[in-house]
């Protein structure tokens, strides 16, 4: 009946209703190559020295 739930999922069966709702609710980051090659640029952003006209990025 659980065979269709990840290994990883499995133990929270057992746990309370609230804790449940609680992991469904965390947040998820979903490894697309794309938001992966987006969130470095927007790393490199954020770690570049400051400057008097910071350079923007556009995400659509």
């Amino acid at each position: 009946m659980v065979d269709h739930l990840l290994d990883h999922v499995r133990p929270y069966l057992d746990r309370s209703v609230e804790d449940r709702i609680a992991y469904i609710r965390a947040p998820r980051w979903i490894g697309h190559h794309v938001a992966m090659q987006a969130h470095e640029r927007l790393d490199e952003l954020l770690t570049r020295p400051l400057a008097l006209r910071t350079r923007g990025l556009m995400l659509v």
